[in-house]
């Protein structure tokens, strides 16, 4: 059985989560997360080991939907409830699975995953027990790219309801395949593993095996994922790799994150995401003028249920426009949200002179809008994470009030932000030690930040740095940060907010190109 810790100093960068439901027949829903990155291309199904969902898992999955995969994790133990905390609890708990049935219902979710995101392909990562179902499901259908960990080939005899075992349907294995063993795990039995490898060599050209030397079962859990030169830990990067490689990319998706209408300079929008759930109408009851460009609309409205994100998140909103039939939609920044009341802030920049922008210069209390039936993205450092920095011009300063006010005690921020008026300067209260910085703009836009980047020195410690702004400055600025300050591309966080002479800039610009 696989531990389920975390192990060592785990950093792993917290996705946006979501519980969703998977209707499974007979009137039943099995309960999983969906971890959400920045920029979800790809879908993967998590299957967790004997134990089920784990922070070990939560924290796979929070790595996975970081490069931009998405992950759903679900609890396919949810018919026998809870796990007790002994070892025997997990296998008495197990015995009384029907694991034909839990086949069923991880086909589901994978289907349910490829309707969500589009696309013809997801990918199957399972673990131990887990593991032994990836097999199962390579072997019964032709549309997943599978990873498996140290799965069993044979099922164990507490099984007593076992789908039909790996090595019965070993000659119908299609599609990528990658496995994983340790030749020191005696639990998965190696003659069989052997067996295994060799007949999945046979009969799918697809399929690729690693067996570790000197490692035993759970091998993963031991590693240091960010080393590079731990056996282990080179699996993982396999396993990404294999995904990147073989996963078709997601069909449309979802928004960036917009502070603002930028007109000529540039104008938030980009594409809707493949299925809108329901729009929420809310009503304005407030407006208050923060600077001489930034108007913070307070509203109203039936929130129960919405997914809020991550702070710095951002949504979708639709209003009114003059002579036209239909909203206009744009996308900004969730500024804040109050559970329970169903209020949210959002701040609107005065900068441009688009439909969103027009629309907040005239807003009266009683003014209706609607936003879209969820929030993506946003920004939460990684726990061992002791500073922040934030480069960002006015069209970002929404966001980054929302993630330096939700920062914790331990956590020290430095904001510089680039302001065409340092007159708009509106820092935010947080319980972080917040350095505001504010700059003005001088040349072409972001250029004074540019040159702040690399001019500022960084503190001493774990960090990371969030940046967003026009898209040429923030590649300029990412650039640096990446080769002349060698920073950890998993401690960056760039993201373009609207680009110089273009309107509608795409939501998913992060540079990476």
């Amino acid at each position: 059985m696989c531990p389920t810790e975390v192990s060592g100093d785990d950093t792993v960068a917290v996705a946006d989560h979501r519980v969703v439901s998977i209707p499974v027949g007979d009137g039943e829903s099995m309960p999983a997360t969906l971890h959400l990155g920045r920029n979800a291309r790809s879908a993967v199904l998590l299957v967790a080991d004997i134990r089920g969902p784990s922070p070990f898992y939560e924290a796979l999955a929070d790595r996975l939907a970081h490069v931009g995969i998405a992950v759903l994790l679900p609890d396919f133990f949810f018919r026998q409830g809870p796990v007790g905390a002994e070892k025997e609890d997990a296998f008495a708990r197990r015995s009384a699975l029907d694991e034909r049935n839990t086949l069923i219902d991880l086909g589901t979710a994978a289907d349910w995953l490829a309707a969500e995101f589009a696309v013809a392909k997801v990918g199957v990562l399972g673990f131990c027990m887990g593991g032994t179902f990836a097999l199962d499901l390579a072997s019964t259908r032709t549309d997943l790219v599978t990873v498996a960990y140290y799965g069993f080939p044979v099922p164990a005899r507490a099984i007593v309801m076992p789908p039909p075992r790996p090595l019965d349907l070993v000659g119908s294995l299609t599609g990528p395949v990658l496995a994983f063993w340790g030749d020191e795990d005696a639990g998965v039995v190696q003659e069989n593993v052997h067996e295994y490898i060799a007949a999945a060599r046979g009969s799918n050209p697809e399929f690729d095996a690693e067996m570790l030397a000197g490692l035993g079962h759970g091998f993963l859990l031991r590693a240091d994922l960010d080393d590079p030169s731990d056996a282990a830990a080179a699996t993982w990067a396999r396993t990404v790799q294999h995904f990147r490689t073989h996963l078709t990319a997601r069909r449309g998706g979802g928004g960036g994150r917009g502070g603002g209408e930028r007109g000529e300079r540039g104008a938030r929008g980009g594409g809707a995401p493949r299925v809108r759930l329901p729009r929420r109408s809310l009503e304005v009851r407030s407006i208050e003028r923060r600077t001489s460009q930034l108007v913070r609309v307070r509203a109203r409205g039936d929130l129960a249920g919405w997914q809020h994100g991550l702070p710095g998140a951002h949504v979708k909103i639709f209003v009114p426009e003059d002579g036209a039939e239909s909203a206009a939609m744009r996308t900004y920044t969730v500024r804040r949200v109050e559970d329970g009341t169903g209020e949210i802030e959002i701040d609107f920049g005065l900068h441009a002179d688009g439909p969103a922008t027009r629309w907040a210069r005239e807003v009266t209390r009683g003014s209706v809008f609607e936003v879209a039936g969820e929030a993506r993205g946003g920004f939460a450092p990684k726990p061992a994470t002791r500073w922040c920095v934030f480069f960002a011009d006015h069209c970002a300063l929404p966001a980054v009030g929302a993630i330096v006010e939700a920062l914790p005690p331990h956590v020290t921020a430095i904001a510089v932000v680039e302001l065409d008026d340092l007159a708009d300067a509106d820092p935010a209260d947080s319980q972080a030690r917040a350095d505001w910085r504010w700059i003005p703009e001088e040349g072409e836009p972001g250029d004074a930040l540019v040159r702040a980047a690399a001019q500022l020195q960084l503190p001493d410690g774990p960090g990371e740095i969030w940046v967003g702004c026009e898209a040429g400055a923030m590649r300029r600025i990412r650039r640096h940060l990446l080769d002349n300050r060698l920073i950890d591309r998993h401690r960056l966080h760039p993201r373009a907010y609207w680009k110089a002479n273009v309107a509608n800039h795409s939501d998913h610009d992060t540079g990476d190109d």
